[in-house]
């Protein structure tokens, strides 16, 4: 079932189209994901290919700051092979490891592992560095997305939560290096520890706090106070946080919730988690 109204159906067919002249004789699979941005098929068993799902107009950033991430980063990221920056497709080094469930019930060494990721990344030099291509969501879009959600949702807990959540304090130190993106579906886990990260279109300079959801998702109540502690993050940071993992989730449960079941199971975690319950 399409995820999006403009969807792109694309098959092995199209994939195989794509592949570089040195590539056409191996083997292509689709591959099964929770993922919402791109088609993804194995090419071989060291490379993927990664094919936009909706029509493509924006900037292919992610080949280069894969490039400059790498050099910094405790776990491994994907190597680019190649890309076409029209067309928005990519192909790069396949990594192994699980996507985490939706459960919450990752342990202490995960938090220390997301801790790592993140310290690492927040020392990364940002000269030259752009902002993230997303935002906070505003106010009205999450109090639709609650609306939209109403029959599975505490709706006035939720928006107290919100509001109370979005507002907290600006982040007054400079910017640092983000992820953008930093779901469970982009998370690769072996045993229960941090393997490996992928998907970096959405990462940039900017706040910390977009980072943070990822706690609300992996994480149980003592997971995250350990990663908080770690982190050594005030009151602010920490509730902006919260506000990520709480407007990505009500955005994505409504839009999601009969097309990709992988998307709306993180998302009622997400909630769940933030809400205390």
């Amino acid at each position: 079932m399409r995820m999006h109204a403009d969807q792109v159906d694309v098959t092995v067919a199209d994939a195989r189209r794509l592949l570089p002249a040195e590539l056409a004789d191996r083997p292509v699979r689709p591959v099964a994901s929770g993922g919402t941005v791109n088609a993804v098929f194995r090419v071989g068993d060291d490379l993927a290919l990664r094919v936009p799902l909706r029509p493509f107009n924006d900037d292919l950033r992610e080949p280069a700051l894969l490039r400059r991430l790498a050099p910094h980063l405790p776990v491994p990221i994907p190597r680019p092979y190649a890309h076409d920056a029209e067309h928005g497709w990519t192909i790069q080094q396949w990594l192994p490891g699980t996507t985490p469930g939706s459960d919450g019930r990752g342990g202490r060494a995960l938090a220390d592992d997301l801790v790592g990721v993140l310290e690492a990344l927040w020392r990364v030099p940002t000269a030259g560095g752009v902002a993230p291509p997303r935002t906070l969501w505003p106010h009205e879009v999450v109090h639709a997305a609650i609306d939209a959600a109403v029959d599975e949702l505490d709706a006035p807990a939720t928006r107290a939560a919100w509001e109370r959540l979005s507002a907290a304090g600006p982040w007054r130190r400079p910017p640092v290096w983000v992820h953008g993106d930093l779901l469970p579906g982009n998370l690769l886990l072996r045993d229960g520890r941090l393997v490996g990260l992928i998907d970096f279109a959405g990462a940039g300079v900017g706040d910390p706090a977009c980072d943070l959801m990822v706690f609300w998702h992996v994480l149980g109540p003592s997971g995250r106070a350990h990663a908080r502690r770690r982190l050594g993050l005030d009151d602010d940071t920490w509730h902006r946080g919260a506000a990520w993992a709480l407007a990505q989730a009500l955005v994505a449960l409504p839009y999601y919730r009969h097309t990709n079941p992988y998307m709306t199971a993180a998302a009622r975690r997400a909630v769940r988690a933030v809400l205390g319950r």
